[in-house]
């Protein structure tokens, strides 16, 4: 019997969650990973900063511990915190009840306002956080994303190729039959499938779809010459009544996430970080001084929008018209937030109805 090959288009959470299964199902299987980056994670991973002179996450990524298959990728060592304080800078008070910041949680989950979010994807997202005290339990990743996220699913990559570009795909009665990436080409044959693993953008444009909306994302990493100690002790705090939402203690590492960003993208950087430390000075209850270094990372296209117009377009499986051509991705989980646990079970889907299919190709015995 032939060696079945997987080619994964993308090595974000979703390819390299889908390369893990293929391995669980066939240990025998040869798993063919390109991804355009020249290092693997797609929208999550770490990187040593020029300017702030140590290593810090792309962005800040949070788990909860209800995120059941995204646990599974950091493993039993993830640390959770308990989390769930809220820091009004109107009031100057801190509070500890969910229902008080609905809102402020579903703008992080949604990277919308509470009121523009799609009604059926905040009622499964409700029904995935009950009971909420795993809502309030979540691991926050120490600028250790690539370490725990990306590399340790390396080892499920028979052959990773970077810097490849995927420009279009080429079929032949509903099969895909070659891959065109900008350097070179490459053939799939019959014993052989596909998994799209990139991101919305990136899928409408491979596949020749109208582009999908998406919403953006502003993070700011402060570098302190010592760990800040927030009020109370708090390593994390959602922020209210101000342009900053949530603060993330890492280190020498202070974390700043502006979500539905779209109105900071045009902004100064320099005003952005001081803006931001002035309402950091105001929680911790000192008076603003210099602004230390920061780097300021702007993402246009960080989620699809998730509203109901937006998600009516999702796709409703990981399915094409192409037999062998199978979709992963968050944007891919319709009625799913985007994030990371959406990103991993779209990788395990995609893998299983791709297993399917070659062994209905090539079944045992």
């Amino acid at each position: 019997m032939p060696q079945k090959k997987y080619h994964i288009i993308g090595g974000g959470i979703a390819g390299l969650t889908a390369a893990k299964y293929i391995k669980k199902y066939d240990k025998n299987a040869r798993v063919i990973l390109y991804d355009a980056a020249e290092r693997p994670g797609g929208r999550c991973f770490s990187y040593k900063d020029n300017i702030l002179g140590v290593r810090v996450d792309n962005a800040t990524h949070a788990v909860l511990r209800a995120n059941k298959e995204a646990c599974k990728i950091r493993g039993s060592g993830a640390e959770f915190r308990q989390a769930g304080s809220f820091f009004d800078l109107q009031s100057g008070r801190f509070s500890q009840s969910l229902l008080k910041h609905w809102r402020d949680i579903a703008l992080a989950l949604f990277n919308l306002p509470a009121s523009e979010v799609c009604p059926k994807l905040a009622r499964h997202t409700l029904r995935l956080l009950f009971p909420f005290i795993k809502a309030r339990q979540v691991y926050f990743s120490g600028n250790d994303l690539s370490e725990y996220f990306i590399n340790q699913h390396c080892q499920y990559v028979d052959e990773l190729k970077t810097g490849r570009v995927l420009r279009e795909i080429e079929h032949r009665k509903f099969k895909v039959n070659k891959l065109v990436f900008a350097r070179e080409a490459v053939s799939v044959g019959r014993g052989e499938v596909v998994i799209l693993a990139v991101d919305a953008v990136n899928a409408c444009r491979i596949l020749k779809l109208p582009p999908l909306p998406c919403v953006p994302i502003v993070t700011i990493h402060f570098r302190t010459s010592m760990p800040l100690v927030l009020p109370g002790g708090r390593h994390f705090i959602g922020v209210c009544g101000g342009m900053v939402q949530w603060l993330v203690v890492n280190g020498p590492i202070l974390s700043v996430t502006l979500s539905n960003a779209a109105v900071y993208l045009t902004q100064d950087n320099k005003q952005l970080a001081a803006q931001a430390w002035a309402e950091i000075c105001r929680i911790r209850g000192v008076q603003p001084g210099f602004v230390p270094p920061f780097r300021v990372l702007k993402y246009p296209r960080a989620t699809l929008r998730q509203d109901a117009a937006t998600n009516a377009l999702r796709p409703e499986s990981c399915y094409t018209k192409y037999d062998n051509l199978f979709l992963a991705g968050d944007w891919t989980m319709k009625n799913w937030p985007c994030s990371i646990e959406a990103a991993a079970r779209s990788g395990k889907r995609a893998a299983s109805a791709s297993w399917r299919k070659l062994r209905q190709l090539h079944p045992v015995g």
